[in-house]
């Protein structure tokens, strides 16, 4: 049977995700792909003979080498969709032949994309020309009909990918070329010319023929058995108008193309080994619109009231001007006219859209501001939010809705928080009562500057002191009795009561002792005379195994406790640290550390800390543990303490030879010829410390030296008596 048949192929590729490109490999990454297919005609009748479709040529791309893979018909649209000649049989039907096989709507899906089938039905329609419509393992629901194309493309709602087959007539099957160029100048024309194409725009337009006018097939791709056909590239991203490749490629490239462009992995048949046509394509201009902030949300308004406005600011942040084609606005909101954006937004410009909320009925209410425009990613939506109350009520919030006092003294009074009455209603709020209720309700205090009536649109001040009756946590809230929706309303009020403390522990001496030979050890000791009654803490660490869990022990036989923070590992594999204590302690002369590894560790290190005026129970008030790659800063977690007085300890090694340790602000260096290793050893560990009279929230230090070294630090409290 003869055939006149000819494939078109448009593919508009939506938003430009990354415009590098290295020749023959890489692609931009488009948003939105439309697939037009003609019928049967040879490379040199169509070239020449078809005014519109040459003006494309002539402005954008052509491939001169390009060959179909098989005759008839259905093997080459089955190698655009599958990448395989599944069959040359253009009877088969959906029902005689469904496909179940990988195919790029199926892909598309599985990514998280969308796609849709736009066949035009009016006039003689052959399914086999629709290869879509035979696949089992897609969504029914995309297969549309080219009316809708239009109304999507209108819209500037076109899916991700779009599959356009044209009818026996339009497509050149059953009438002339004429006709056909004619169709795609009435149809297609206004697809170009859309802001898919515009600079800054993302389109990619694909014309290609099916096959030529010849006969005889076969099932294998890759092949020429097709013929030479036309194959024509419409895109921003060309890389020079009237562009013409030599390349030899076949229609799984067109689906490589297809597949690629769109972001896929994941490539159906014979296009996973298909070149990618990316000759092609330049970087193109680029369009990015941030909106600032995305979504607005609407105090609560009487019905029929309209708001003061808010704002969101539109950015252009890409290479070229944007067009703005709409602003629109959904529910209880409107424009309120105070905007700047006009129908153009410059490189580099910002414009502001200004937006009012006047509600129709009461409780919340929604809409959205919907840009259409011709950046990436458009329409973009800023959402809207808003609450409408009865036009006779009051409208009462607090803010904040929660206040933290932390850590204090019992018995102790806290400075005062406050939280804000606001009445954003239209008439006054009754006020009945302002309370602190709940479980510790009797350690908060409030006073307030209310009264017994707040005007409509003014607020007033709640202050609330904290004076904890006992330690430990301690909740209540304030609650405010009112005849506005929702009442009463109210604020969390929570704190910690903290013992507080007497006289402040006094640092009596530190010693240390490093090696820094790669000689292994199973325990390392320090020698130190210490009086009996006092505080002993030892800062430890080892280089050579992340997993020792070493411990601590002395002369006189006692238990040590490790702080809270538990080990610290520079790396996987070490050094390690580690920071144990002794309250009240017996009189020693030596203390030591052992480690665990079968065999030793290498180059440990010890160095301990005697403490006068420490209490005798309960001294850890916390701890906590930190290190930095390569630095010459040691910078410390951040500590919270629950005691008044207390001695802060930051104790800090390093991975290379220091010996100029600076203090950070507030904190003393016991002996500045702490010991270090030799030259070029990677054992150092010095210790700085500084007595406080109040309780710490989220205290940090910091020590400095001179090289640029990894370094690991523990950063302690312990209590005065």
């Amino acid at each position: 049977m003869k055939r006149s048949r000819q494939v078109f192929v448009l593919s508009i590729l939506g938003l430009l995700i990354c415009t590098s490109q290295a020749p023959g490999q890489t692609l931009p990454k488009f948003g939105h792909v439309v697939i037009v297919l003609l019928e049967n005609t040879d490379f040199s009748d169509s070239t020449g003979s078809m005014p519109y479709l040459d003006s494309l040529a002539a402005k954008y791309g052509l491939a001169t080498n390009y060959y179909a893979d098989t005759h008839p018909s259905i093997g080459n649209y089955f190698t655009l969709t599958t990448g395989q000649i599944l069959t040359n049989n253009d009877s088969q039907t959906p029902s005689s032949f469904p496909v179940s096989q990988a195919n790029i709507a199926s892909l598309l899906q599985a990514a998280g994309k969308s796609w849709k089938d736009y066949p035009e039905k009016t006039g003689t329609y052959y399914v086999h020309h629709d290869p879509l419509q035979y696949m089992t393992n897609v969504n029914k629901a995309n297969l549309t009909n080219f009316t809708q194309f239009k109304t999507d493309l209108g819209n500037h709602g076109l899916p991700d990918f779009s599959w356009i087959t044209p009818n026996a007539c339009d497509s050149a099957h059953d009438c002339d070329l004429s006709t056909a160029d004619s169709w795609l100048q009435t149809n297609i024309d206004p697809l170009v010319k859309s802001t898919y194409f515009q600079p800054g725009g993302d389109g990619l337009l694909i014309i290609v023929f099916d096959e030529n006018s010849g006969s005889g097939g076969t099932m294998t791709t890759g092949t020429t058995d097709g013929g030479q056909v036309e194959c024509v590239i419409v895109s921003p991203f060309i890389v020079s108008a009237g562009f013409k490749s030599t390349t030899r490629h076949y229609h799984e490239s067109l689906l490589r193309l297809m597949e690629q462009g769109l972001g896929l992995t994941t490539f159906a048949g014979a296009s996973a080994g298909a070149n990618n046509m990316s000759e092609f394509f330049g970087a193109g201009a680029t369009s990015t619109l941030s909106l600032s902030p995305a979504s607005l949300t609407f105090a609560n308004q009487p019905v029929g009231t309209t708001s003061a406005a808010q704002f969101s600011t539109l950015t252009n942040s890409g290479t070229t001007t944007i067009t703005i084609s709409s602003i629109t606005l959904s529910g209880d909101f409107a424009s309120a006219g105070l905007g700047t954006c006009g129908t153009s937004l410059a490189a580099g410009a910002g414009c502001t859209t200004s937006v009012s909320f006047k509600p129709t009925a009461t409780g919340t209410r929604t809409g959205s501001v919907t840009i259409r425009d011709s950046a990436a990613g458009s329409p973009q939506t800023i959402t809207l939010t808003g609450s409408g109350v009865p036009a006779s009520t009051p409208a009462a919030s607090l803010s904040p809705t929660s206040l933290a006092f932390g850590n204090q003294t019992v018995g102790a009074a806290s400075a005062a928080k406050v939280v804000t009455l606001s009445n954003t209603g239209a008439v006054a709020l009754s006020i009945s009562s302002i309370a602190v209720a709940g479980t510790n309700s009797g350690d908060f205090t409030q006073t307030h500057t209310c009264g017994a009536s707040l005007a409509a649109g003014t607020s007033c001040a709640i202050s609330v002191t904290f004076k904890p009756a006992a330690t430990g946590s301690r909740s209540a809230s304030v609650s405010v009795t009112d005849n506005a929706s929702g009442s009463p309303q109210t604020a969390s009020l929570t704190g910690s009561g903290a013992t507080s403390s007497g006289s402040a522990p006094v640092l009596v001496q530190v010693q240390n002792n490093v090696i820094t030979t790669t000689t292994t050890y199973t325990s390392w000791s320090v020698n130190i005379t210490t009086t009996a009654g006092d505080l002993l803490v030892a800062f430890c660490r080892e280089s050579s195994n992340g997993t020792d869990n070493f411990t601590v022990t002395d002369s006189a036989g006692q238990t040590w406790t490790q702080t809270a923070s538990g080990y610290w590992n520079e790396s996987s594999t070490g050094p390690r640290l580690g920071m144990f204590y002794v309250a009240n302690s017996a009189a020693v002369t030596s203390v030591t550390v052992k480690f665990k590894t079968s065999g030793g560790v290498v180059k440990p290190g010890i160095m301990v800390y005697e403490i006068s005026g420490a209490a005798s129970s309960g001294v850890a008030d916390g701890s906590v543990n930190n290190g930095t790659d390569s630095t010459t800063t040691s910078t410390s977690g951040s500590l919270t303490t629950s005691n008044a007085n207390d001695m802060l300890i930051f104790a800090t090694d390093t991975s290379g030879d220091e010996s100029r340790w600076t203090a950070g602000a507030g904190y003393t260096i016991p002996n500045n010829s702490v010991r270090t290793g030799s030259s070029g050893s990677d054992v150092r560990m010095a210790m700085q410390y500084q007595v406080v009279t109040s309780r710490q929230t989220n205290a940090s230090t910091a020590m400095t030296y001179a090289n640029s070294n990894w370094n690991g630090n523990i950063f302690a409290a312990f209590r005065g008596r």
